[in-house]
């Protein structure tokens, strides 16, 4: 059936694809990189256990470190992944810097949560808010306290000497995060991350502010799995990115695959 239907659809210049999900990209990818069923994966930004649920998924097997500075989040992930082996959650943030107390910012929609402030008299919010009726500038950027930690130091006092994937979902503070795990990375194989691009945070990134970062690490991007537009302008808001260690890179150049 499929045969005939791609013939009709190229008499008239159309091809018939099957649509494929992020998770199945990602699994992917990273079964293809990754060669063993037991991989060490950090998950920086773990709200309520989503990543958690994925990795379970792909690798049951994997042991996952999870940070979620978030008190009333925290409880959610402890929650959510009550069913699951391997699974270390630690209740603060991670950065550049060891702090006992940092500001965090608070949200209306716990996703948002973050160190960056949000950017109140920016386009995203602004057009968002002229849209509401029940929501106001209030209900961002209310501050707690939190503990801060660089990934080096947790990886030091746990004697973790090698990560097979680094997940970075943090909100504009991914190169805080980078540079707080400088030593960690050269023992790390994938990193697999958000990059926003948009004025949601009164701090922004780009490609280049990771790379100058990451490139000198021996990473290099390897695809993008997710890209977010904004409807409207076509803008790109934000993207999640795979970068991938060269050594690691070079080992999987035999394997053959289509991973776009």
């Amino acid at each position: 059936m499929k045969f005939f239907l791609n013939l009709l659809l190229h008499k008239y210049n159309y091809t018939l694809t099957k649509k494929t999900n992020s998770l199945e990209k990602k699994e992917r990818i990273f079964k293809s990189f990754i060669g063993h069923g037991k991989p060490l994966i950090m998950d920086i930004g773990a709200h309520k256990g989503e990543t958690v649920n994925d990795m379970k998924k792909i690798f049951p097997m994997s042991e996952v470190h999870c940070f979620e500075p978030d008190p009333k989040t925290f409880q959610e992930l402890r929650t959510n992944t009550l069913k699951y082996n391997n699974v270390f959650l630690n209740n603060y943030a991670i950065g550049a810097h060891n702090k006992e107390k940092k500001i965090f910012y608070r949200h209306s929609h716990s996703k948002l949560n973050s160190l960056k402030k949000i950017n109140i008299n920016g386009q995203v919010i602004t057009e968002f808010l002229n849209k509401q009726k029940n929501i106001s500038t209030k209900n961002y950027n209310n501050q707690i306290y939190v503990k801060l930690k660089k990934l080096d130091t947790y990886c030091k006092k746990n004697k973790i000497k090698n990560i097979d994937i680094l997940k970075i979902d943090v909100q504009s503070g991914e190169r805080e995060v980078l540079i707080g795990s400088k030593n960690i990375l050269n023992k790390t194989s994938i990193i697999f991350t958000e990059i926003n691009f948009f004025d949601m945070y009164e701090t922004r990134y780009n490609f280049l502010d990771l790379e100058s970062f990451l490139i000198p690490k021996g990473f290099n991007l390897f695809c993008l799995v997710r890209v977010n537009n904004n409807k409207n302008s076509g803008e790109i808001t934000f993207v999640e990115a795979i970068y991938v260690k060269d050594n690691v890179s070079q080992l999987m150049k035999k394997k053959k695959g289509n991973y776009n």
